[in-house]
This record gives C-alpha cells, sequence and structure tokens, in this order.
C-alpha cells in the first residue's frame, strides 16, 4: 500500500468542542459588555466573522488591536478552564483510528485556527504527542482572523511530506473543507458529531460524511 498522510482539524473534529467554545464566547463577552447576552445571538454572530469585528458588534464601539487581543487571552483562558471542567475526550473512535494510522506508517498534521496556547494546552490535556510531532502542529497565520485559510493546510500537506493527492483531510467544517480544497486536498472526511452534517453536504472535495472516527477503520476509506 502506498504511503498515505492525514490532516486532522482540531475543533470539531478531534474534540467536539462546539458548545465549549459558544460557552467561552458567551463568557467572555458578557465579562466585557457586562450585560447577559443570548446562546443563539453569540452563535449566530461568531460564525465566519473575526474576532474584532465580533466585538465590535457586542460592544458598539471600535476596538484596537491590543484590545481584541487581550480579550482572545480572556477567551482562550475560559475555554481551557471549559476543556478541564468537563472532563472533554477525543471524539469516539480517534484514539483507535490514529492507532491504525500509526500501524499504517502514516506521517500526521493538526490544523487550526486557535491560539498558540490553546494548541499547546489540547496537545498536553488529550496526549496528543502519542500520535503527533508538535512541529506538525499548523496554527493559522492570523488568529485574529479566526477563519482556516489554505496557507494552512499547503503548510500542513507539507509537514506529511506526502503528495497531496495521496493525503485525506478531515473537517469538521465546511470553511475549513473549502480551505483545503483550495490548497489541492481533495480527500475530504467530513466529520459532523459536532453538529455540522448540513453544512458540509455537497462541499467540493468532501469523499464522505461520517459522525465519527468509530467506522473509519479500514483501508478503503483512504485515498488511492
Amino acid at each position: 500500500m502506498m504511503t498515505i498522510g492525514a490532516i486532522f482539524d482540531l475543533g470539531s473534529v478531534m474534540i467536539f468542542d462546539r458548545d465549549i467554545r459558544l460557552m467561552a464566547w458567551k463568557q467572555a463577552v458578557e465579562e466585557l459588555v457586562l450585560k447577559d447576552i443570548s446562546g443563539d445571538d453569540v452563535e449566530h454572530y461568531i460564525k465566519g466573522k473575526s474576532a474584532k469585528d465580533i466585538l465590535e458588534h457586542f460592544t458598539g464601539y471600535p476596538l484596537s488591536d491590543e484590545m481584541t487581543d487581550q480579550f482572545s487571552e480572556e477567551r482562550d483562558r475560559i475555554y481551557r478552564f471549559l476543556i478541564e471542567k468537563n472532563n472533554m475526550e477525543l471524539s469516539p473512535g480517534l484514539k483507535d483510528y490514529l492507532n491504525y494510522l500509526i500501524m499504517l506508517k502514516a506521517p500526521l498534521a493538526i490544523t487550526t485556527t486557535t491560539g498558540v496556547e490553546n494548541m499547546s494546552f489540547c496537545f498536553e490535556y488529550f496526549g496528543l504527542s502519542k500520535w503527533f510531532k508538535w512541529e506538525n502542529c499548523i496554527i493559522a497565520p492570523d488568529i485574529r482572523r479566526a477563519a482556516p485559510v489554505k496557507e494552512m493546510y499547503m503548510a500542513a500537506a507539507e509537514k506529511t511530506g506526502v503528495e497531496k493527492e495521496h493525503i485525506i483531510f478531515f473537517s469538521g467544517t465546511a470553511a475549513a473543507s473549502e480551505a483545503a480544497y483550495s490548497a489541492g486536498i481533495g480527500n475530504i472526511i467530513g466529520i459532523f458529531g459536532d453538529g455540522c452534517e448540513s453544512e458540509l453536504k455537497n462541499r467540493p472535495g468532501i469523499i464522505m460524511l461520517t459522525k465519527n472516527f468509530e467506522t473509519l477503520r479500514n483501508d478503503a476509506d483512504l485515498p488511492g
């Protein structure tokens, strides 16, 4: 069997953390504006927008990059606290599937739009060094945008050392799928256990959809 590589998005793929992210945003915004914000409003306004745009919507006034960064640090601190408080685990079946890929000697990489502090925390908390090298964790070049960009996936593909046609990417969002596809990765498996099935359907590059990793343990699911 030819060498294959695999790239995993961290959020909504390796960990089903959508609710945790929303709670962290909600709590941090409420601390900033000193009033209650509905969870629906937070979910609606954070999707696809930068942290600066989100904060300016809720505060009603312009914010400097420094203020945005300070807020992001507090939001990420809350996120890490909630991960521990809720005893979060890797998504169902992921450990076994990673062991399977390691048995195949498949090079692996992680992509994320979170900051280096969150990535470092998750790397240690979830014991990811069992399967991944830290240098193969690719963090978005502009965290303020909070959106996946094709450069992330180009860098991750390069880290694997495998030709893109032999790389499989595990995506939990439409935005990540589109960015990876634009980077030349055409074998994308959509993971919808975090609640994003509808937005993953019929996206370019999606070769299959599955709720989690428990069904992905045979060669038929791999490219090539």
